[in-house]
């Protein structure tokens, strides 16, 4: 007979790190720093990321799917265990040919980042479903790595990236993928970060589904 509801639900966040799915498509992960996690890149070229698969059997994924079910059977009855933080769009593509190469091909190569972005939304629903078909039976409600909690689906998605770009470019490439994931949940979320993104607040609210910012 009892509801957490807002600040008073107990939560637990299984972290590998902001963008994990990065590790899970081809990249790797380091946990050197106590306090931090690095997602290095692996690609020469934005156009090699059409060619990345998800690996669900893959050392990381597997590794998250072994903590989030150890989490579920022994505190699934006392609080909510988040979905994983697979990060965002444009901040995988950027872990994976660096930020500062991911900036010059929004300039330059538009095209190819929209490629790269559609392969990676793919990718990105695949491990979602994956991950919150963990969570069927064990808990009413979903979380994502932010505190905020859904009787039905929900995502706290990023696109950090926007921080340094304008509002034209995260409108024209950026913007309709993080809509198409809305389109998918329940209750849609993103988590602004960074000083002067809110100039990107009305390309967000023109998508459908975002229900908190």
């Amino acid at each position: 007979g009892t509801a957490f509801l807002a600040e008073g639900y107990p939560h637990y966040f299984a972290n590998f790190g902001p963008g994990v799915l990065h590790a899970c498509i081809g990249g790797e992960a380091d946990f050197s720093h106590w306090d931090t996690t690095w997602f290095p890149e692996f690609l020469s070229d934005i156009s090699e990321f059409e060619r990345l698969r998800f690996d669900p059997q893959g050392k990381w994924w597997t590794a998250i799917r072994r903590a989030t079910k150890a989490l579920l059977d022994e505190l699934g009855d006392e609080l909510v265990v988040s979905i994983a933080d697979l990060g965002g769009g444009a901040d995988i593509l950027a872990s994976a040919v660096t930020t500062h190469q991911l900036l010059l091909d929004v300039i330059e190569r538009p095209e190819a980042v929209k490629l790269a972005l559609n392969h990676c939304h793919e990718l990105w629903m695949r491990a979602y479903e994956d991950n919150v078909s963990w969570f069927a039976g064990r808990q009413e409600v979903t979380a994502p790595w932010w505190p905020v909690v859904s009787r039905g689906r929900t995502y706290m998605t990023q696109c950090d990236f926007n921080s340094m770009i304008s509002p034209e470019l995260f409108a024209d490439l950026f913007a309709d993928e993080l809509g198409a994931i809305y389109a998918k949940l329940d209750n849609g979320a993103f988590h602004r970060d960074g000083i002067g993104t809110e100039v990107h607040v009305p390309a967000l609210l023109a998508q459908k589904g975002l229900h908190c910012i």
